[in-house]
């Protein structure tokens, strides 16, 4: 998967970079965000090199997803795996969590506080908590996979990831990326 994102990505940007591809709705608030092709593929590159440049992230480890139904969830599921990591409501090397600090990674904890733009926390974190907002816009717009030799990332599942996620519920055609919702618009109807 880790060769598959980024080709995806590249094609669909190449067909309508400006196309919205990921539509983020928080019923509770009222937030709508939405993002083009461009815009997800950026934040997903920058996140993947996240990953692998601070982090030091290898294919093959795994990723917890502390975060609930957001935007940046759906960032963080298509980061992993174009590093060739698995993704887990579990236990990881890496976790990243929300505002909450739910959940600690076995050797690094990324928080997000889930602002507009992936802004970072105006408060201080506790100790060994990285701020994500603070760190993802160094990195480069393009990732590059590594070659990993007989891994493929997977999503395991350990109880509630998952809802209010749908990805693909258009119907795509042979190396365009698929439109992803996150939340439940209003009105009940998905894209």
């Amino acid at each position: 998967m880790s060769r598959i994102l980024p080709e995806l990505f590249a094609a669909a940007v190449r067909r309508d970079g400006g196309a919205p591809f990921l539509t983020y709705y928080d019923d509770a608030t009222g937030e709508r965000i939405e993002l083009s092709t461009v815009s997800t593929a950026n934040w997903v590159a920058k996140t993947a090199n996240l990953l692998v440049d601070e982090y030091d992230l290898e294919s093959g480890e795994t990723v917890a997803i502390g975060l609930p139904p957001h935007w940046l969830g759906v960032v963080w599921a298509l980061s992993t795996w174009s590093v060739g990591a698995s993704l887990t409501t579990g236990t990881g090397t890496l976790a990243i969590t929300g505002p909450d600090f739910a959940i600690r990674g076995d050797r690094e904890t990324v928080a997000s506080a889930l602002l507009p733009l992936g802004g970072r926390f105006r408060e201080p974190l506790p100790d060994g908590i990285h701020d994500y907002g603070a760190e993802v816009y160094n990195h480069a717009d393009v990732f590059v996979p590594f070659e990993f030799a007989g891994l493929a990332p997977r999503l395991v599942r350990h109880g509630g990831f998952g809802r209010g996620y749908s990805v693909g519920s258009q119907s795509s055609t042979a190396g365009s990326a698929p439109p992803v919702s996150v939340g439940r618009p209003r009105g009940g109807h998905t894209r």
